[in-house]
């Protein structure tokens, strides 16, 4: 039976002795409108209160009730109530019980109860059972039961059975059945079945078949059979032609076929050609021909070209060509331009402009210009303003400007005020104000205000009352919160 008042909770057992309290209590509750009957109940010793268990809600003792059991997280002596027994929702006696048996989960006598295993569910000795096979899962004698073969589902003995053999994960002798094959996947003697050959799926012998030629992913002789060369589709020797030239990816001699460049498409001689510009991808000699400029598209001598800027990514002389400046398009010499400055991305001498000022971003002398203040947008001296106080983000000297205190927004001296009390973010002396208890979470006195319980909304002195019962989260002292 429950009565509140002021959001305060009583829990009371169901005894006789207490059924008649409780009905006196109403009798002179009914008749007392200022509710003096029940502030004096809840002025009373706690010793009942607060839900000692916090799983079956009952009120007995939490000396042996509140997670006397860590396990089904009850309270009462773990070999008598609430569960002992999480899984199977018996009551057995814990120490048998709860998870004796770490495997199945339950907790009786882990040879006779509650699934011992897992996998087949029935109740068999665990000491044979329960995972004495790891491969299938199983719990029983691993030679004879529960699919000691976890992929073709029989039953066969282990020892030659399950996963001897690698590949097809049964568990043959691995000799004579299931993929002896890594490679076409057939279980067959390898050298005679089961397409040795995975690309142009004949049978040839896979001693000269299958994948002697690494390249094109034939399986016959690598000189006469099956596309030797994977580009043009061709079938000349692969001596000379499968992947000889490795840029342009034909297989004829490089020379002479199949594209020697693969940019432009034409057949000039590899040598100079496939590639010869790492750069522009051209493979013309890389002064004349395929746009040894991958950017502007000239064909300017790529000495002085392609990429000898490597920040603008033209390639003329940075000096004079190419866009030299990649971002603002301008042509000055790169020497004082592109990138000097790293911030703004203009070319001006940096020691003056752009971010000369890492904090605030600006890049004129960071004491006059650019906002050296990035939060209150002033222009006040840096040395005072940027980030002197590292806290609220001002920069002005931290006792008087610009929210020295970024929480509340006034701009009190930040010695008593920005942070000193950490948890309400409000300024006043921490040592009287703002959580100096902890606990509860309140600012003032800890003995005196602010719900010292958080739990029950009271205001019982914190030194006997808020979390010294740590379980039930009262504040009372834990002695006598739950105590009979």
């Amino acid at each position: 039976m429950h009565y509140s008042s002021n959001d305060s909770v009583i829990a009371l057992p169901n005894s006789n002795e207490m059924s008649v309290a409780i009905m006196a209590l109403q009798l002179k509750y009914d008749s007392s409108p200022d509710n003096s009957y029940i502030s004096l109940v809840i002025s009373a010793s706690r010793k009942k209160h607060c839900y000692s268990c916090i799983v079956c809600k009952c009120s007995v003792d939490r000396v042996k009730h509140c997670y006397s059991c860590i396990m089904c997280m009850c309270g009462v002596d773990r070999a008598k109530h609430c569960y002992s027994c999480i899984v199977c929702k018996c009551s057995v006696d814990r120490v048998k019980h709860c998870y004796s048996c770490i495997m199945c989960m339950c907790s009786v006598d882990r040879v006779k109860h509650c699934y011992s295993c897992i996998v087949c569910m029935c109740g068999v000795d665990r000491v044979k059972h329960c995972y004495s096979c790891i491969m299938c899962m199983c719990s029983v004698d691993r030679v004879k039961h529960c699919y000691s073969c976890i992929m073709c589902m029989c039953s066969v003995d282990r020892v030659k059975h399950c996963y001897s053999c690698i590949v097809c994960m049964c568990g043959v002798d691995r000799a004579k059945h299931c993929y002896s094959c890594i490679v076409c996947k057939c279980s067959v003697d390898r050298v005679k079945h089961c397409y040795s050959c995975i690309m142009c799926k004949c049978s040839v012998d896979r001693v000269k078949h299958c994948y002697s030629c690494i390249m094109c992913m034939c399986s016959v002789d690598s000189v006469k059979h099956c596309y030797s060369c994977i580009v043009c589709k061709c079938s000349v020797d692969r001596v000379k032609h499968c992947y000889s030239c490795i840029m342009c990816m034909c297989g004829v001699d490089s020379v002479k076929h199949c594209y020697s460049c693969i940019m432009c498409k034409c057949s000039v001689d590899s040598v100079k050609h496939c590639y010869s510009c790492i750069v522009c991808k051209c493979s013309v000699d890389s002064v004349k021909h395929c746009y040894s400029c991958i950017v502007c598209k000239c064909s300017v001598d790529r000495v002085k070209h392609c990429y000898s800027c490597i920040m603008c990514m033209c390639g003329v002389d940075s000096v004079k060509h190419c866009y030299s400046c990649i971002v603002c398009k301008c042509s000055v010499d790169r020497v004082k331009h592109c990138y000097s400055c790293i911030m703004c991305k203009c070319g001006v001498d940096r020691v003056k402009h752009c971010y000369s000022c890492i904090m605030c971003m600006c890049g004129v002398d960071s004491v006059k210009h650019c906002y050296s203040c990035i939060v209150c947008k002033c222009s006040v001296d840096r040395v005072r303003h940027c980030y002197s106080c590292i806290v609220c983000k001002c920069s002005v000297d931290r006792v008087k400007h610009c929210y020295s205190c970024i929480m509340c927004k006034c701009s009190v001296d930040r010695v008593k005020h920005c942070y000193s009390c950490i948890v309400c973010m409000c300024g006043v002396d921490r040592v009287k104000h703002c959580y100096s208890c902890i606990m509860c979470m309140c600012g003032v006195d800890s003995v005196k205000h602010c719900y010292s319980c958080i739990v029950c909304k009271c205001s019982v002195d914190r030194v006997k009352h808020c979390y010294s019962c740590i379980m039930c989260m009262c504040g009372v002292d834990s002695v006598q919160c739950v105590s009979p």
